[in-house]
């Protein structure tokens, strides 16, 4: 879940990027529209260290705690037509979702064997393209009808219950297994 819902707005930004910074912020400055573009995508690579000495788990609900307020930062950028605060909020929901990637991946990689690693990556990069493909499809149906302020309210709502859920269900694999091994005791 985690993979989608990061990954959804990494999609609305590369298909809407240049229109929210036309429609929502309030400039047609070409340099303006690639530095709104880039602004989540980039800082992705930051997220992995910065959260290398947390726990999977910890990694996880971090990461989708405060990827969830930086969204929520994003769609009231939008409202207010803040280009400042829009770069701002999409550069830490993107090392946000870093850290999210990186400990989503850790526990997925724990006790996967040298040769089925490639398999269990396709399938997460599998998933991943489809929370960014699946979304972007349904908003751009929607963007006939509803405004860019609306469609982004969607991909809060997204990140929102991913957080829940996160919140509740991350869990480290040492921790899983230890209680695996306990309860078959």
């Amino acid at each position: 879940m985690t993979f989608f819902a990061t990954w959804a707005l990494g999609g609305f930004m590369q298909a809407y990027g240049p229109s929210i910074a036309a429609s929502q912020l309030g400039t047609l400055s070409v340099f303006v529209a690639a530095i709104v573009f880039s602004s989540f995508l980039l800082p992705g690579a930051l997220g992995g260290p910065l959260t290398g000495r947390l726990t999977p788990a910890q990694a996880q609900r971090w990461g989708m705690t405060v990827f969830t307020f930086a969204v929520i930062g994003i769609i009231a950028s939008m409202k207010l037509s803040s280009v400042t605060m829009f770069i701002v909020a999409s550069a830490i929901a993107g090392a946000a979702q870093g850290a999210v990637l990186t400990g989503s991946v850790r526990v997925l990689m724990t006790d996967v064997r040298q040769q089925d690693r490639a398999g269990v990556l396709s399938l997460i990069f599998a998933t991943s393209y489809t929370g960014a493909a699946i979304p972007s499809l349904i908003a751009g149906q929607l963007s006939k009808f509803i405004s860019l302020f609306e469609l982004s309210l969607f991909y809060a709502g997204l990140a929102i219950v991913v957080w829940l859920v996160t919140i509740c269900f991350a869990k480290d694999p040492a921790v899983t297994a230890h209680r695996s091994r306990a309860v078959s005791e």
